[in-house]
């Protein structure tokens, strides 16, 4: 917590909250896929992918707007 506190100012709400995100959506496909924490391992699905990477790309169209 203390780093979304000391990173919005610096970032603002939209990225913080979009690398929050991004972050939660990555660390779920490697629990996923690797099987950790006892949950049955899934594999990658391409719809996955094209989700994850269109949260990378808001992510991006954030910081370029924010320039």
């Amino acid at each position: 917590m203390v780093v979304l506190t000391l990173a919005t100012p610096l970032l603002g709400v939209a990225m913080t909250m979009i690398c929050v995100l991004l972050g939660q959506i990555t660390k779920s496909f490697a629990i996923d896929y690797f099987g950790w924490f006892g949950v049955k391992k899934q594999a990658t699905n391409p719809l996955r992918l094209v989700a994850l990477l269109l949260v990378g790309l808001a992510l991006c169209f954030v910081y370029l707007g924010a320039q």
